[in-house]
């Protein structure tokens, strides 16, 4: 099945989190030239860089969140 893509729209965007502080990410919004309503939106950090150890720390974070308010009866 082709996908084809309409445009892509590229940049960078730093941001401040209130957990891990300021974190700078590339995004990439590709659109689909059928429907061009439709985007996925991505947000990556550079790889060894501080704000993809930020990352890390929150996703650490989140899942112990998680782990600590589920419970089974």
């Amino acid at each position: 099945m082709a996908h084809h893509l309409a445009g892509q729209r590229i940049g960078t965007k730093t941001m401040h989190h209130p957990v891990v502080g300021e974190l700078t990410l590339d995004w990439d919004t590709p659109t689909c030239a059928t429907d061009p309503d439709q985007q996925l939106i991505t947000w990556t950090a550079e790889a060894d860089s501080p704000s993809h150890e930020r990352l890390r720390i929150l996703a650490s974070w989140t899942t112990r969140q998680h782990t600590f308010t589920e419970t089974t009866d």
